[in-house]
């Protein structure tokens, strides 16, 4: 049975031709394998395949591609099953038998779902182009050329030598036989125990390399498994340590600005206060100079800032006792204004002055 590459909405005998390079495939051959019990439809037909006849070229993804449209159940419905939901169905089960290939094989290391979906749709539009004979044909020669390379989803391009291509002293006496210069971020690389292997897949000819997809190393799998949950719990701890020491941090700051929003508050409010007293002029020969009456005075004047020798001073200068009016009122604002600043300075238990005798 040939495969034929059909455009969805159209006739078959009016508008499909086979595609003559890709490999015949009878249903027989899609039955479910040791590996695998899974309904042979739509996203469950590749998963079902056993793993010895699926190869990741793009002539196999081709031709798996258009199994699901010849299925019996899909006959009916093949009009309205669409290219959008044909690739959509395919995405599942390849990355299936990537991570079938190894455990690690998934976002970063392979392609995100996305891009995957992007590739599929490219290479089904060119293989359709193909099939309907549009293009010349040198273009479609090169494009028949390319089916059996590697349908690569690997983010890492970088390139892969054997231990034997290089002369390398190492050939044949340890697991892995490859080398690799390659300058992607660690959580990009490829697995170390999976380069000769893409090796093999990059650079294979007619469809068969040196080494084939077989069935799961549930040792090895098992293993990756393992080291990924061990990977994850310490990239937690780390996050959880840094989230610890972030959070002190940021309790110590606060800290640290409430004490100096307390000192700066405190430093203001001194300033605002020591501006309200006036100073005494311990020079002043008169009662009238002992404080600038000219400034608004909103506070008594306070001796707690004069030394002692200054109020020595002070008692022992004569002070010529200014000539008030003699009428009442005046003797009684005077009476009221001595009477209040006594009561201010009085009031201050922390003044420490001499007696005055």
């Amino acid at each position: 049975m040939k495969i034929y590459i059909t455009t969805v909405g159209r006739s078959t005998s009016n508008f499909s031709k086979p595609l003559k390079s890709l490999p015949e495939i009878t249903l027989t051959q899609l039955t479910p394998g040791q590996d695998a019990n899974l309904p042979l439809s739509r996203a469950g037909w590749l998963v079902a395949t056993p793993v010895r006849t699926f190869r990741l070229t793009l002539g196999f993804i081709l031709a798996y591609m258009t199994i699901p449209r010849r299925l019996p159940e899909q006959q009916q419905d093949r009009r309205n099953y669409t290219d959008k939901e044909l690739i959509n169905d395919m995405i599942v089960p390849l990355l299936h038998q990537w991570t079938k290939a190894n455990a690690l094989f998934k976002p970063p290391v392979i392609n995100q779902c996305r891009t995957i979906e992007l590739k599929l749709t490219k290479l089904w539009h060119k293989a359709v182009e193909t099939s309907l004979g549009k293009g010349n044909l040198a273009r479609k020669n090169e494009f028949l050329h390319t089916l059996d390379t590697l349908f690569d989803i690997l983010t890492c391009k970088c390139s892969i030598q054997l231990c034997s291509e290089s002369n390398c002293s190492h050939s044949g006496k340890r697991e892995n036989n490859s080398h690799i210069d390659c300058g992607c971020p660690r959580e990009k690389k490829i697995p170390v125990l999976e380069l000769e292997f893409i090796k093999a897949q990059r650079t294979k000819a007619e469809g068969q390399g040196s080494m084939q997809m077989g069935s799961i190393d549930y040792s090895e799998t098992k293993k990756q498994i393992a080291n990924a949950k061990k990977r994850e719990q310490i990239r937690e701890r780390e996050q959880k340590k840094k989230m610890k020491s972030e959070e002190a941090i940021q309790r110590e700051e606060e800290l640290c600005q409430d004490v100096y929003h307390f000192f700066d508050s405190s430093s203001d409010e001194q300033e605002a206060t020591s501006d309200d007293i006036p100073p005494i002029n311990v020079n002043a020969t008169k009662l009238s100079e002992l404080v600038d009456l000219s400034l608004e005075v909103l506070e008594p004047p306070l001796t707690t800032s004069l030394t002692s020798q200054e109020l020595r001073n002070l008692k022992e200068t004569p002070m010529q006792v200014p000539k008030w009016p003699s009428h009442t009122q005046s003797v009684e604002r005077c009476v009221k204004m001595v009477t209040e600043a006594a009561g201010h300075v009085y009031s201050h238990e922390r003044r420490e002055v001499v007696p005055f005798y």
